[in-house]
């Protein structure tokens, strides 16, 4: 993937237009070697070099198109070309250009270790450079143009126009390098540095294959710009905003087409868990088969290795019950636990079982115990862990005197005799004692006869409350009222 990001953005810069790099023929110029003072800060190097320019050039700064390359810290070669030559010969419009060099500057590559000659062609210019014994950059430049016509590039013409030269440079020239170096032009190589290309062509007209490409770049290739120094300022921070822009816009590339590659990566998550799911559905009774047989087997596997014996266990949880507890239910879980629910008399029984288990040596612990009394019985429910049991024996018969007093109920605690009820006196009619079949002699109440024929109350209407009939209550002189009870009267 960063592999394909990178060849995208490369094929991006390369539709771009192309950073265009002017090289200006050496004859516009005009050439001034300038000393540089020992302990002169960097910054103001190019300030040194203005003022020398002031000093020396016949016009006005303001009206040239000037730069300067120099050699460390001890010397520089400043050059000036008019703002009405540069005109005349087309090239006034040098600010869309990358940057905007003199052609000869593409020989300050290297020193030698005596005073030479070079002779360079740039554009339909020939220029001759004269350099001292180790230094870089030539200490004076003379340059021609070329003779008019469209051949005048060729070999044979530049190696004419180098003969020319030199002889117009007398015998006190030094030793001239044999042939000419061609520039054949620049290109820009990254933000702030520029790639010359250059050819060698020998005394004998041959153009080697070999190229010289010298490079220069940084704070340096801006003071051989030619259009100023605050051209230059401008222009570089032009230049280190629209890399930032640029930057910012490959990485919000790289993001969208990261968050374009996630989200098909979703999509493809997606379809495969939908597929994976569907495969998931399609084998699910299966699966829960071989889980129910698995179980099974765990279980069976459980029953083996653990040895559970629920049967072991109830006869040695029943051997020391009591006979007034009942089990109602009995459950086991897991190979050692069994759950015990059932009734006893009172709640002191089934303490008294539970710590009987707790004190055996085949029960482990007694566990969730719940218990609740109601109308003089006691429901139970709790469980039993036990230890790893023996086989399954025959259970050793306790002492007699356990037996008997196992046997032997508890006799209930005594209870308080209820508190006597009342009598209620009731109406008596004949003799007490034969109406109550006692000898005990009641109180004798005064006594009253029913008449043989009573007449109806003709004002009586039946009311649900009436308990007495149509023929009224008795006589209030017949009971006492109060020992009376009309209701307890009537119900007997």
């Amino acid at each position: 993937m960063k592999r394909y990001l990178q060849r995208k953005l490369t094929q991006l810069e390369q539709r771009l237009p192309v950073p265009q790099v002017v090289l200006l023929p050496g004859d516009l110029f005009f050439c001034q070697s300038v000393e540089i003072p020992a302990g002169t800060q960097e910054a103001d190097v190019a300030g040194f070099a203005r003022l020398q320019l002031e000093a020396g050039a016949p016009f006005p700064v303001e009206s040239l198109a000037w730069g300067y390359v120099r050699h460390v810290r001890t010397r520089a070669l400043v050059y000036a070309a008019t703002h009405e030559r540069l005109e005349k010969a087309g090239l006034e419009d040098l600010g869309p250009a990358w940057q905007a060099l003199p052609g000869f500057i593409a020989l300050c590559d290297t020193a030698s270790a005596g005073p030479r000659l070079r002779f360079a062609s740039t554009g339909r210019a020939i220029s001759a450079l004269f350099f001292n014994a180790g230094e870089s950059v030539p200490y004076k430049v003379l340059s021609r143009p070329l003779p008019p016509g469209e051949d005048a590039e060729t070999a044979p013409k530049l190696l004419a126009a180098r003969d020319t030269l030199h002889k117009s440079l007398g015998a006190s020239a030094p030793q001239a390098e044999p042939g000419l170096w061609r520039v054949d032009g620049a290109e820009a190589d990254g933000r702030d540095k520029v790639r010359f290309r250059v050819v060698r062509i020998e005394p004998s007209g041959a153009v080697l294959d070999r190229a010289l490409e010298p490079v220069l770049g940084g704070q340096a290739l801006w003071d051989a710009d030619v259009r100023g120094r605050s051209f230059a300022a401008q222009t570089q921070r032009q230049r280190r905003q629209s890399l930032y822009i640029w930057a910012a816009f490959a990485a919000a590339c790289t993001a969208v087409l990261l968050l374009v590659l996630s989200q098909f990566v979703l999509w493809g998550t997606r379809a495969y868990t939908r597929h994976m799911r569907s495969v998931e559905d399609a084998r699910r009774p299966q699966v829960m088969l071989l889980e129910s047989k698995l179980n099974f087997a765990n279980n069976l596997e459980s029953v083996t290795e653990r040895e559970m014996k629920p049967f072991a266990m109830l006869a040695s949880a029943a051997s020391i019950k009591p006979p007034e507890i009942h089990f109602d239910r009995i459950q086991t879980s897991g190979w050692n636990v069994m759950r015990l629910e059932g009734k006893a008399g009172r709640a002191e029984q089934i303490n008294q079982y539970i710590d009987r288990l707790r004190e055996t040596s085949f029960v482990q612990d007694v566990r969730n115990v719940r218990s609740e009394s109601r109308a003089g019985q006691t429901t139970f429910d709790f469980e039993v862990v036990f230890n790893r049991l023996g086989e399954l024996a025959p259970l050793t018969p306790r002492p007699a005197e356990d037996v008997a007093q196992q046997a032997t109920p508890t006799p209930p605690p005594p209870q308080s005799p209820p508190p006597p009820m009342p009598t209620t006196p009731a109406i008596i009619v004949g003799e007490p004692e034969e109406a109550m079949g006692v000898d005990e002699e009641l109180p004798v109440y005064p006594q009253f006869e029913m008449p043989e024929n009573p007449e109806p109350d003709p004002y009586y209407r039946p009311n649900p409350e009436d308990t007495f009939g149509p023929y009224g209550p008795p006589p209030e002189e017949a009971v006492d009222p109060e020992f009376y009870d009309y209701e307890e009267d009537f119900e007997q």
